[in-house]
């Protein structure tokens, strides 16, 4: 396999988890993912975790591929800039 199949296959995988771990989401919630440093982030990841919330910064179109056809498609009208998904089993 060349790099750029490699790629591509990371990606698919990529997209895959990511529709699995939003798929049977209660409530969704867009952010901006701007100013918080990687501390403030980790420590943010870690209350939202024992929340039982979880928290994706991922590039939008690839949450984009994973939500289309789904549920949460209408949400890839607010992928614009750099966001993060924070989201629940239970609203």
């Amino acid at each position: 396999m060349n790099a750029l199949s490699d790629n591509r296959l990371a990606k698919e995988k990529l997209v895959a988890a990511i529709g699995e771990e939003v798929k049977d989401t209660g409530i969704v919630v867009v952010t901006q993912q701007l100013g918080l440093n990687a501390e403030e982030t980790r420590t943010l990841r870690v209350n939202l975790r024992k929340e039982n919330v979880g928290f994706k910064v991922s590039k939008n179109t690839l949450v984009k591929h994973a939500i289309k056809g789904t549920k949460l498609a209408g949400l890839d009208a607010l992928l614009r800039g750099p966001t993060a998904l924070a989201y629940s089993k239970d609203p």
